[in-house]
């Protein structure tokens, strides 16, 4: 079977995206770009503590900022171009195209029978009474996979990487990483999976985080390996609600830590941070911009599949990535959930 198709809209980002939130992953810090003068004077002070001490490093730092601005200008027309021509791609695993319920743990019917939606404290303690558990404020995880769909859309993931000559990172954190979107696979699979299963979970526990008004969403796949890419360092996701789904178990370490919120680090200084295992088919689901990170794993291999859900209700009102309201840009693709006003979505997949 070749990639679904799907007719595109015109979607939309904040001006912010060209040049805020880039990583600098040998040090450790998000950083903006605007000119040499700005970023000279903002970064150069917290990157000398961070190890970057001499002129070459400073200049191969510059370089490596300056040449992700570009790859953010060319990033909608080069996803789109990387959208159509991967339209060829032949699954190997036909089935995975079409959400079905043989994908999914059988403890995750059983937890999303209507009657147990009929408000938080039911679903809660159905969610708890069927392999799931409450981690901390709004922090949930619960089965939803089984592990014959995690294998073989893992296998999937990979043949999919092997087979494209050219695919678009999914961000600067993780240079392994598969776009679901680009690959074809949100538009069938993951819109099924949100609208029938995922927004019933969100609406009620996270009413305050457009649970119940999610428009569209990103998903990828990341790969981290112990001698490679072991890690992911600490940010917060440019969504309103995120979730993770570990899709193998080849693997120790790995963790997931969650700690404070955006805009709130110095009310949350005391909080205790919540760590959550990664285990197969498991769905872990937070608050997007609750700071987090990856502990490193110490054997094997783990890929994990992430979806950002967004509610332009929300964005609408402040760009997590700038916290300013957003200055709106159109994109051919691949927009980031913003909308111009009522009545006209990001994106047809919701």
């Amino acid at each position: 079977m070749s990639h679904p198709s799907t007719v595109l809209r015109t979607e939309y980002v904040c001006s912010c995206f060209f040049k805020y939130q880039i990583f600098i992953k040998k040090y450790g810090l998000h950083v903006c770009y605007d000119n040499d003068v700005q970023f000279e004077a903002d970064f150069r002070q917290s990157l000398r503590f961070r190890g970057c001490s001499t002129d070459k490093q400073y200049t191969d730092v510059l370089s490596q900022v300056k040449g992700e601005v570009e790859r953010r200008k060319n990033y909608h027309s080069r996803f789109l171009s990387n959208y159509l021509r991967n339209r060829e791609y032949r699954y190997v695993y036909p089935e995975l195209v079409q959400l079905q319920t043989s994908h999914l743990d059988c403890r995750f019917l059983d937890m999303m029978q209507e009657k147990n939606l009929q408000n938080a404290d039911t679903l809660l303690h159905s969610l708890v009474n069927h392999g799931g558990h409450v981690h901390g404020q709004q922090v949930y995880s619960f089965p939803i996979f089984t592990e014959e769909f995690c294998k073989h859309l893992s296998e999937e993931l990979e043949n999919f990487k092997q087979s494209t000559k050219e695919r678009s990172l999914p961000n600067t954190m993780n240079f392994e990483g598969v776009s679901l979107d680009e690959m074809g696979l949100s538009y069938t699979l993951l819109t099924a999976l949100i609208k029938a299963y995922l927004q019933p979970i969100t609406k009620l526990l996270f009413p305050d985080w457009g649970g119940g008004a999610i428009d569209s969403f990103k998903s990828f796949a990341v790969h981290y390996e112990a001698d490679k890419y072991p890690s992911l360092s600490k940010h917060f996701d440019n969504a309103e609600i995120s979730l993770s789904i570990c899709l193998n178990s080849n693997f120790t370490g790995g963790e997931l830590q969650l700690e404070q919120m955006l805009g709130q680090e110095e009310a949350d200084l005391d909080m205790e941070p919540v760590v959550v295992q990664q285990k197969v088919g498991q769905c872990i689901m937070h608050r997007s911009r609750q700071f987090h990170f990856a502990h490193p794993i110490t054997s094997g291999v783990r890929t994990n599949m992430i979806v950002w859900m967004r509610s332009s209700s929300i964005r609408n009102e402040m760009c997590p990535m700038c916290g300013h309201s957003p200055d709106i840009q159109e994109v051919p693709i691949a927009g980031d959930g913003f909308t111009l006003g009522q009545g006209n979505p990001a994106c047809s997949w919701l």
